[in-house]
């Protein structure tokens, strides 16, 4: 199923330490196939991706072994979507 998950993160600045750790983890998803897509507001710590997981906990479980998120530092909510094309 794919999954539209909208995370933000209430205190940028503790990032900075995890960046490397995140970037590896994330292209790791992604080669997996569960990250489809990422995008950032230019604007607001706020991310969006397309993931591909079995379900709500799986995707979960997936997005969770991203260091922000194991941290505390970015909290995702999660919608299952439908693939129209």
């Amino acid at each position: 199923m794919y999954l539209h998950a909208t995370g933000i993160s209430p205190d940028v600045e503790k990032l900075a330490p995890y960046w490397e750790e995140e970037s590896r983890v994330l292209a790791e998803l992604h080669a997996e196939g569960v990250v489809k897509s990422l995008f950032r507001l230019n604007d607001r710590p706020v991310v969006y991706l397309i993931l591909e997981a079995d379900d709500v906990e799986d995707a979960r479980k997936q997005v969770g072994r991203l260091p922000f998120v194991r941290k505390g530092l970015l909290r995702f909510e999660f919608e299952p979507v439908e693939k129209l094309i």
